[in-house]
């Protein structure tokens, strides 16, 4: 089925040609009417073989490597023009009864211009969809790395739900005021869970006050053995944080900093430099190499949080895990100070 520009080039362009060559030929060989019908037959005859190439050629090329299909491409176009000249000019001299030498160099540009203008085209294609391709590339890439974060983050929801429901079931038959605040607080959380993972950064203060609603349902299950200490500069909580970034290491020092009689103390504190935000969750329990030697399987928490921060900020800024003083673990955060 012929395009509306396919019937325009066969109708219009393609007998103009001929008639600009029939003129220009015409004149400097005396016979207008001799080089207009060898123009024409040439004209058409390359159509006729560029079709028939197009046809047969295209499928079998398509598998074949980009530059290599171009370059098939380009030499079909020159070998259509340089056999369909020469068979218009042998059907216009069997029509006529003669063959005019001058014909042939006058078309024998045609021969060259053409596919090099055919040539040029191609070399346009090929740049554009060589463009396209990485363009597509990219964006893949972005997709998928939007994907890893979400799943990242997803992977490092608040774990203590069935925890926190257990409490609530206790305290609805001991203390059902206290239950309905801590289903508040609950639903709280979890929406801001909910609503922070569409987003690719959160004011630190958002996210210590999510830490803190935090907290609070912590302590319904430690009461007094959990001891929380806040120093938080004020000059950063304006700085921008990826969302759900603290709770994992916040949990981390809940499950695994305990004292002997199940004590928790725990102290999360920010300062703020030249160069970048510091965050620190420091806890008083049995130390790093204690836990990891019990507990081999530990850390997929902090590995997504380091992941996470890597991929936001770059490898220059993550994830420090060492010794507090006097006793239990500490781990930084540090952030780049620009991030608002």
């Amino acid at each position: 089925m012929l395009s509306r520009d396919d019937v325009k080039r066969l109708l219009v362009w393609n007998p103009l040609g001929a008639l600009a060559f029939g003129l220009i030929a015409g004149y400097f060989t005396g016979d207008f009417r001799y080089s207009f019908a060898a123009g024409l037959c040439a004209i058409y005859m390359v159509e006729a073989l560029m079709a028939l190439l197009q046809r047969f050629l295209e499928p079998r090329i398509q598998e074949l490597p980009r530059l290599r299909k171009v370059l098939i491409e380009i030499g079909a176009s020159f070998l259509s023009h340089f056999v369909g000249i020469f068979v218009g000019l042998t059907l216009t001299a069997l029509l006529f009864g003669y063959f005019s030498i001058a014909l042939i160099f006058y078309l024998l540009p045609w021969a060259l211009v053409a596919p090099a203008f055919h040539s040029v085209q191609y070399a346009r294609m090929f740049y554009r969809e060589l463009r396209e391709t990485e363009l597509q590339e990219e964006r893949l890439k972005a997709l998928a790395a939007e994907a890893e974060l979400k799943a990242l983050k997803a992977q490092i929801n608040p774990h203590f739900l069935f925890n926190t429901l257990n409490t609530i079931a206790h305290l609805t038959r001991t203390d059902p005021p206290r239950a309905e605040r801590t289903v508040e607080k609950l639903a709280d959380i979890f929406r801001y869970a909910l609503f922070s993972m569409e987003k690719d950064s959160v004011p630190l203060q958002e996210e210590l006050g999510f830490i803190q609603d935090y907290l609070e349902l912590e302590r319904e299950r430690f009461g007094d053995r959990l001891q929380v200490n806040l120093s938080i500069a004020r000059d950063t909580h304006s700085i921008s944080v990826p969302p759900l970034i603290l709770q994992p290491l916040v949990e981390n020092a809940l499950q695994h900093g305990q004292g002997l009689r199940g004590e928790v103390e725990l102290e999360l504190a920010t300062s703020l430099s030249d160069d970048f935000l510091e965050i620190a969750i420091k806890d008083h329990g049995p130390g790093m190499q204690t836990i990891v030697a019990k507990q081999p399987g530990r850390g997929i928490g902090l590995r997504n949080v380091r992941e996470r921060l890597e991929r936001t900020y770059g490898e220059q800024y993550g994830l420090e895990i060492g010794p507090n003083e006097p006793r239990g673990t500490k781990v930084v955060i540090s952030i780049p100070r620009g991030q608002r």
